[in-house]
C-alpha cells in the first residue's frame, strides 16, 4: 500500500454555464522515499490535484467523486477540524511564490515556531533547537531565524518555506512549482536539497511542475496530465527520452537541446476550455496522429512497456 493513494478522483468547478472538470478520474500513488513529478501545460489540472489531496479546493470547486487516503486512512471522511490538524503535521505543503506565502512582519524563526506550536508538543528550548535543526537541514545558517522574509533572496525564502513545512516532521510533502521564479543554478541547488531530504528523512514528495527536463532529472516517476486527465505515467527519465503518448512526445520535442540540429517543434493549438472538452481523446484536435476512433471514444490508461498510457495508438 502506497503512503498516498488517489483513486478515481474527480474535481469540478461549478460555473453559470457549465460544470468544469478540472481533475477527471485520476488514479495516483506516492510511496515513502519516492519523488513523483506531475507535468503539463497551464490549465492541465496539476495544481487542482495538489489542492484536492489537501482538501483545499477553493469554491466553487469541489471534490465530486473518488477517494484520498494517507497511510490507509480515508482523508475524505475526516472532519474539517481533523483535516486541519493533519495539514502541516502529516501532510506538508510547499507553495510557489515564497514571498507571498510568508508573513512579512514575522521573522523566519517566529514563523517556524508558529508551525511547531500548532503541530507539536515542543516548547521553550526544544522549539528553539528544532528551529535551528530544520534551518540547518535546508542549508541555512541559524542567524536566518532572526531575519524577515524581505531580507532573504528568493532561493533562501524558498528554503525557509521548506524548513517550515518540515519542522513538524511530516510524512508527505506536496510541492506546487517549488522552483518557480528562481534562476537555473538556485533551481538545481533547491532540487538537489529536496532529493536529499526525501532520501534522508524517508519522505514522500509529490511535486507539480511545467518543466519536463526538471522532472526527468530529479523525480523517480513522472505523470503527464492533459485537460485534467493522466495521459501517461512512467519512470521519470523515460518520459523525456521515450515518451509514448503524443502529448508527452510533443512536450519533449518542444524543448531546446544543448546539442543537436533538430528545430524546436511547437505543439499546435491550445489546451481546451475545460467546460468544452473535445469528444473522444481530449488531445485529438492537436494530435498529428489522431484517427477516427480518437474523435469518438476516450482512451483508457493501459500498461505498455513499463508505462501507463491513455492512447488508442497503443491499444492494439
Amino acid at each position: 500500500m502506497a503512503l498516498l493513494e488517489l483513486r478515481d478522483l474527480h474535481v469540478s468547478y461549478s460555473t453559470p454555464d457549465a460544470e468544469v472538470g478540472a481533475v477527471v478520474g485520476v488514479d495516483l500513488d506516492v510511496d515513502t522515499g519516492e519523488v513523483v513529478g506531475v507535468v503539463g501545460e497551464s490549465g492541465s489540472g496539476k495544481t487542482t490535484l495538489i489542492l484536492a489531496a489537501l482538501r483545499l479546493v477553493p469554491l466553487p470547486g469541489r471534490i465530486v467523486k473518488g477517494s484520498i487516503s494517507l497511510g490507509g486512512g480515508d482523508l475524505r471522511g475526516l472532519s474539517p477540524a481533523r483535516m486541519r490538524t493533519l495539514r502541516g503535521k502529516d501532510i506538508a505543503y510547499v507553495p510557489q511564490a515564497a514571498m507571498n506565502s510568508m508573513n512579512p512582519v514575522m521573522t523566519v524563526g517566529a514563523q517556524i515556531t508558529e508551525s511547531l506550536d500548532l503541530h507539536t508538543d515542543l516548547n521553550g528550548r526544544q522549539t528553539t533547537a528544532r528551529v535551528a535543526e530544520v534551518l540547518e537541514m535546508v542549508e541555512l545558517e541559524g542567524k536566518i531565524a532572526r531575519r524577515y522574509p524581505h531580507q532573504l533572496s528568493g532561493g533562501m525564502r524558498q528554503r525557509a518555506i521548506i524548513a517550515m513545512a518540515l519542522a513538524p516532521n511530516p510524512q508527505l510533502v506536496l510541492a506546487d512549482e517549488p522552483t518557480s521564479g528562481l534562476d537555473v543554478l538556485v533551481r538545481v541547488q533547491l532540487l538537489r536539497l529536496l532529493r536529499r531530504l526525501v532520501d534522508e528523512l524517508g519522505l514522500a514528495l509529490l511535486m507539480v511542475s511545467h518543466d519536463l527536463p526538471l522532472v526527468a532529472r530529479w523525480c523517480d516517476r513522472a505523470v503527464v496530465m492533459y485537460a485534467g486527465r493522466i495521459v501517461e505515467e512512467g519512470p521519470a527519465p523515460e518520459l523525456l527520452t521515450n515518451p509514448l503518448h503524443p502529448y508527452a512526445w510533443a512536450l519533449a520535442r518542444s524543448l531546446p537541446r544543448l546539442h543537436g540540429e533538430d528545430d524546436l517543434e511547437r505543439i499546435p493549438g491550445e489546451v481546451p476550455d475545460l467546460s468544452r472538452v473535445p469528444v473522444g481523446c481530449p488531445f485529438n484536435p492537436r494530435c498529428i496522429h489522431a484517427f477516427d476512433l480518437c474523435r469518438e471514444r476516450a482512451p483508457q490508461l493501459i500498461s505498455v512497456g513499463g508505462h501507463n498510457v491513455a492512447c488508442h495508438l497503443h491499444a492494439g
